[in-house]
């Protein structure tokens, strides 16, 4: 049940690499998205071919996730477990966030820099 879910996640999430129950490796494959490229119907203008990059993540973790943010006190919860970390579940103005941090991180060390990637219409958007 949904109990058992977030105390899944708490335990596999958490806890056990705070704790170091888990391996080191564990995070990294936990959390890891396998990228397949689609070929597009239709070619590029230039003639050649063209594909759609689609990530899939583990199923495990997606299961969990979703069992766990399900209910608004499981998102809350959640948010409770993964901050300061994460900023997409049960944050308000989480993007706003992330921003002003980006920018007094850049602010603090001027040698870092950040690199925007282009994906416009990789998902025929």
């Amino acid at each position: 049940g949904r109990p058992a879910a977030r105390d899944l996640t708490r335990i596999l999430l958490c806890d056990a690499r705070r704790q170091q129950l888990a391996p080191a490796w564990f995070n990294f494959v936990f959390s890891s998205v396998r990228l397949l490229a689609l070929r597009k119907c239709t070619p590029r203008l230039d003639g050649r071919e063209d594909a759609l990059p689609v990530g899939i993540g583990c199923a495990l973790r997606r299961a969990v996730s979703k069992a766990v943010v399900s209910r608004a006190s499981h998102k809350a919860l959640a948010a409770g477990y993964f901050a300061p970390q994460q900023l997409g579940v049960a944050v308000p103005s989480g993007g706003t966030k992330l921003v002003l941090s980006v920018r007094e991180l850049l602010d603090a060390d001027p040698t870092l820099c950040i690199v925007a990637v282009d994906v416009s219409n990789a998902f025929n958007s």
